[in-house]
C-alpha cells in the first residue's frame, strides 16, 4: 500500500490525488474481476467503475489528511478511511459487493489471518492500511534524521528532543501491534477448545456445465450424476448430504423429477440438502435450498436473501426497468429474495446449521446472523460455473475463509464446478474435492468429512462486528479536529519531493 499512499498523500493538487486513486482502483478491478467478461463485457467494465469509486473517495480522503499536524492522528485518519470506505462499497443497497476485500490478502497466513475472530476482515484491513501507513512515516523519519540540515537544527535547539527519538517510538509501536497480532495468532492456533460434537458431512460436485444446466433435454443425465454420486458418498456414512446451488434441474416444489430423489433419499436414510428454484406462484420465485429428511419429505427451506443484480433480478425498476426484456432475453432470472434467516436442525441431533446460497459468504454480518441464531457450522452452496477456468472460485473461497475465522465455527462448501471444501474454524482448508492431479475446478466428485462442532464464542460475535463503525465515528471526529496548516504542508512538500 505505500507507494499508492505516498503518491496520493504527495499529490500536487486534489485532482491529481483523485486521478491516482481512479488508476489505482480501476486496474486492481478490472485485474481481479477480469472473469466477469464471461458473463458480460458490459458488467465487468460496470462493476470495476462502481468498485473504483471508492479507491477515489479513499484517495480524497487521504490527500485531505495532509492538513493534520500530528502524525498518529494522519495515520489513523487513512486507516480509518480505508475501512469506511470498505464497508461503503460493502453494504450500500443493490451493489454492495465485499469482493476481494483488502484482509483477504492475508488468507495463506495464519496467524494474521486469526485476528478476524477478534476485528473480522473489515478489522484486518484497518490493521494492513495502519502498519503501511505507519512504514512510510517511519521511513520519512529517519529520512529526515540522515539529512544534515536536520542535525544542524537539532544542534541550535530548533527541534526539540522528541524529533530525534520520534522515529524509534514510531517503530517500537509498529513492532508492538505485530508481535501482539502474531502471539494472538499463536494462541489461537494452539487453542483447541471444547469439542460438543462432530458431524460427517458429504459434498457432491457435479460439474455440470453452464451451457447444459437448465436444458430440458440434459435433465435426466444431470439428475443420474447427482443421484449417482450420492449413492457412492453412502459408503463414508455423512449425516449429511449437500447438493450446490440450483442443482435441481427445475422446481423442486412443481417438478415429477423430485420425487425421484425423494424416493432416494428415503430409501437412503440420511437427510440431503439440495440447492433449487422454488416456484410460489406463476409470478413468484426463490432461489432456495430444501432440507429433505431422512424419510424423503420436505422439512424446510431457505430462500437467498442477497440477489445478484442483472443476474438474479433488475434492481431499481424506476432507473433499470428498461432493461428487463433484454435482460430476460439474455437469462436473467426473476427471483423474489427471502426474508427469514433459517437455521436448520438434522433429525436425530442437535446439528444446527444454515445455509448461504451464492455469494452471500461475502456479507459477513449475514454469517454473523445465522451464528447469533444458532447455527453451529455453516453451508454454502454456489454455482461458480458461470465464470469458466478463473480466479473467482478462488477468490470466492477466500470469503469463506473469513466467515469460518470470524464466526469460529465450520464452513462446508458445495459448488457445481468448484471449489467444494471442508474449512475449519481456524481458516483451514482441511480437505477440498479434487482429482488425481489435484485441479479442483471443473472436475466431478464427492467428497466426505468429519467437522468439529464446538461450543464457544469470538470477540468478533459480541463485539468485533462494531469496529467499521466505530471507524466511520472516529473518522468524522478527526474531520471535525483537522486544522489548517499551510507551513505544515509546504514542509512536506518540500520534504517528500527532496526524497
Amino acid at each position: 500500500m505505500i507507494p499508492f499512499l505516498r503518491a496520493v498523500f504527495n499529490a500536487p493538487s486534489r485532482s491529481q490525488a483523485l486521478k491516482g486513486g481512479f488508476i489505482t482502483g480501476l486496474l486492481f478491478h478490472a485485474v481481479s474481476l477480469f472473469w466477469l467478461i464471461h458473463v458480460s463485457w458490459f458488467g465487468w467494465i460496470f462493476m470495476a467503475l462502481i468498485e473504483t469509486a471508492f479507491f477515489v473517495l479513499f484517495a480524497l480522503l487521504v490527500y485531505e489528511g495532509r492538513r493534520i499536524r500530528e502524525w498518529h492522528y494522519r495515520i489513523l485518519w487513512m486507516s480509518a478511511s480505508w475501512t469506511t470506505c470498505e464497508i461503503l462499497r460493502s453494504e450500500i443497497p443493490v451493489f454492495g459487493l465485499p469482493w476481494n476485500l483488502l484482509a483477504y490478502s492475508q488468507t495463506d497466513y495464519s496467524l494474521i489471518r486469526l485476528s478476524a475472530n477478534a476485528i473480522g476482515a473489515y478489522g484486518l484491513g484497518f490493521v494492513i492500511v495502519w502498519v503501511n501507513a505507519a512504514l512510510d512515516q517511519i521511513w520519512r523519519d529517519f529520512w529526515a534524521l540522515t539529512r544534515m540540515r536536520y542535525w544542524q537544527h537539532l544542534a541550535c535547539g530548533r527541534r526539540s528532543f522528541y524529533e530525534l527519538r520520534k522515529p524509534f517510538l514510531n517503530a517500537a509501536l509498529l513492532a508492538g501491534v505485530v508481535i501482539l497480532m502474531l502471539l494472538h495468532g499463536q494462541y489461537h492456533q494452539n487453542l483447541t477448545g471444547e469439542q460438543s460434537g462432530s458431524l460427517r458431512v458429504a459434498v457432491i460436485q457435479g460439474n455440470i456445465p453452464q451451457e447444459i444446466k437448465w436444458d430440458i433435454l440434459a435433465r435426466e443425465k444431470i439428475l443420474d450424476m447427482y443421484m449417482r454420486l450420492s449413492e457412492l458418498s453412502v459408503s463414508d456414512q455423512p449425516n449429511l448430504i449437500v447438493w450446490p446451488e440450483a442443482a435441481f434441474p427445475g422446481y423442486f416444489n412443481r417438478d415429477i423429477h423430485a420425487d425421484r430423489v425423494k424416493a432416494m433419499v428415503k430409501e437412503l436414510k440420511i437427510p440431503f440438502l439440495i440447492g433449487s428454484p422454488h416456484n410460489e406462484s406463476s409470478e413468484v420465485a426463490y432461489n432456495s435450498a430444501y432440507m429433505v429428511n431422512e424419510h424423503g419429505n420436505i422439512s424446510g427451506r431457505y430462500d437467498k436473501q442477497y440477489l445478484v443484480p442483472f443476474g438474479e433480478y433488475v434492481p431499481l425498476p424506476l432507473i433499470f426497468g428498461w432493461l428487463k426484456p433484454i435482460a430476460y432475453s439474455l437469462g436473467v432470472s426473476d427471483f423474489y429474495e427471502g426474508h427469514e434467516s433459517t437455521v436448520f436442525r438434522l433429525p436425530k441431533s442437535d446439528s444446527f446449521f444454515s445455509t448461504l446460497i451464492c455469494f452471500e459468504d461475502v456479507f459477513p454480518g449475514l454469517s454473523r446472523k445465522f451464528v447469533e441464531k444458532g447455527a453451529r457450522f455453516l453451508l454454502v452452496i454456489t454455482n461458480d460455473a458461470w465464470f469458466m477456468d478463473s480466479s473467482a472460485p478462488y477468490q470466492h473461497l477466500q470469503a469463506s475463509v473469513f466467515r469460518a475465522v470470524e464466526n469460529g465455527v465450520p464452513v462446508v462448501r458445495a459448488a457445481n464446478t468448484g471449489i467444494s471444501a471442508f474449512i475449519n474454524k481456524k481458516g483451514e482448508v482441511i480437505s477440498r474435492v479434487q482429482d488425481h492431479d489435484g485441479k479442483d475446478i471443473f472436475v466431478t466428485g464427492a467428497k466426505t468429512e468429519t467437522i468439529a462442532l464446538d461450543e464457544g464464542d469470538t470477540l468478533y460475535r459480541s463485539l468485533g462486528y462494531l469496529f467499521p463503525y466505530a471507524m466511520i465515528v472516529i473518522l468524522i471526529l478527526l474531520i471535525l479536529k483537522r486544522k489548517k496548516d499551510p507551513e505544515f504542508l509546504r514542509k512536506e512538500t518540500d520534504a517528500a519531493k527532496s526524497e
